[in-house]
């Protein structure tokens, strides 16, 4: 008798767990399907609202992440947890962030969301905004954030990502805020070195008149100006060179600007680093002078040339 019992209690027990689970899993669907009605049915019949899917997503990052407010809001008077995180590390606010939900963004702040918490990759809320590119939602985020030079897990800066996106407006507003413009990430590079990169020219002006450095190195003794150049933007190797950027500078395999063109076959720039007054007689850490990196490389055109300066 006393086994039956057991029993019975553990079946009770596990079918009372069954239902809640399912409860749970309906308001889940329920919030996702956007059902305002529903929702509210299953908060009345004593859905969990901070139990997560398997993912880690509750309810109130799911509807963070399709921007819904009304439902987000229900779930927030009713005691959801804010700053709750998926797997991946995600927050409600960092779901509205990347959803572009400046309503959402702003609802999440007054609730208590912390703008710090970080992403299993190292982003906090304001650096999913930039990804994303939402002025507005970047503007709220940057009032509430009190350190808007913290990197993710490879170092990058708010500031990083947005000039390497090219976005102007949002790199303006970093810089008055007085991101730091000088921050290496992983690799050594700074903003202004990814703007160069994908020839961001308009981002490299702002920067550069910001007062950032030209002569800060990556972790292989490359500048600013070797990477424009290794990306065939003569706008951005002006602009650096306007700047003062050294023009002579030399990475750790001795390779200065003007073989990096060289190299490349990129007769314009060639040229114009030489009519700049970049040093022709150059040679590289392996002895190679620049006739011979140009042969090594099959710009025959460039041999002849290189040959023809070094003879006058």
């Amino acid at each position: 008798m006393k086994k039956t019992t057991i029993a019975l209690l553990t079946l009770l027990a596990s079918s009372t767990v069954s239902a809640e689970a399912e409860l749970d899993q309906t308001l889940r669907r329920a919030v996702i399907n956007g059902d305002y009605t529903k929702v509210e049915q299953l908060i009345r019949l004593g859905a969990d609202i901070n139990v997560p899917g398997k993912l880690g997503h509750t309810p109130l990052i799911f509807a963070a992440e399709d921007g819904q407010l009304k439902i987000a809001q229900l779930l927030i008077d009713h005691g959801a947890r804010i700053n709750k995180q998926t797997n991946g590390g995600y927050t409600a606010l960092s779901a509205a962030a990347d959803e572009g939900s400046i309503a959402l963004v702003s609802e999440l702040l007054k609730a208590g969301a912390d703008p710090h918490i970080k992403t299993r990759n190292g982003m906090d809320a304001l650096m999913i905004a930039i990804r994303s590119g939402e002025a507005d939602v970047i503007s709220i985020l940057m009032a509430y954030n009190s350190n808007i030079n913290t990197a993710d897990r490879f170092g990058n800066t708010a500031l990083m990502i947005a000039a390497s996106q090219g976005n102007l407006d949002v790199v303006y507003m970093l810089l008055l805020a007085d991101a730091g413009m000088n921050i290496r990430n992983k690799d050594g590079n700074t903003a202004l070195m990814l703007a160069a990169k994908r020839q961001h020219s308009e981002v490299i002006t702002a920067i550069l008149d910001r007062g950032a450095s030209t002569g800060v190195t990556d972790d292989h003794g490359a500048t600013a100006l070797h990477y424009a150049i290794s990306n065939k933007g003569v706008k951005s190797v002006n602009i650096l060179l306007n700047h003062n950027a050294n023009i002579d500078v030399a990475d750790h395999d001795g390779w200065t600007p003007l073989m990096e063109a060289v190299s490349r076959g990129n007769t314009p720039l060639v040229e114009l680093l030489i009519n700049k007054g970049a040093n022709i007689n150059v040679r590289d850490h392996e002895g190679l002078d620049l006739p011979q990196i140009a042969k090594v490389n099959r710009h025959a055109k460039l041999v002849s040339y290189l040959r023809g300066l070094l003879k006058q």
